[in-house]
């Protein structure tokens, strides 16, 4: 979950503490950035869904910040295609026909993910 902080405070990760600022925005998993929230240091940001034209599949396509948003754009019966804004560095640098393969299997079974 991507949040922004809200006060400065330091954390440890991976064996080192980092200090954070307000205004920074950080992806923490679920049960921290929850924690983390509860205590009023972060709060969860929000992205609107970002519908864009793909020239590699030739049609539209969303981009949303997490499940609930994509979960909502499937309430309301779009169609395009849905990725995950984390999906999208994971599929930068893959081959063309590694691309469409995927984009065919999100077209064909709405709100599936890369794992």
């Amino acid at each position: 979950m991507t949040v922004e902080v809200m006060a400065s405070f330091k954390i440890r990760a991976n064996g080192k503490e980092i200090a954070l600022h307000p205004g920074q925005r950080v992806k923490f998993n679920d049960t921290i950035a929850e924690r983390l929230i509860s205590e009023g240091r972060v709060r969860k940001v929000k992205m609107s869904p970002v519908k864009i034209y793909s020239r590699l599949f030739n049609e539209e396509i969303y981009v949303v910040a997490d499940q609930e948003e994509l979960e909502t754009l499937a309430s309301k019966g779009v169609k395009e295609v849905v990725y995950m804004a984390w999906e999208i560095p994971v599929l930068k640098g893959m081959d063309k026909e590694k691309l469409m393969a995927i984009h065919s299997v999100k077209k064909m079974f709405p709100g599936a993910g890369l794992a």
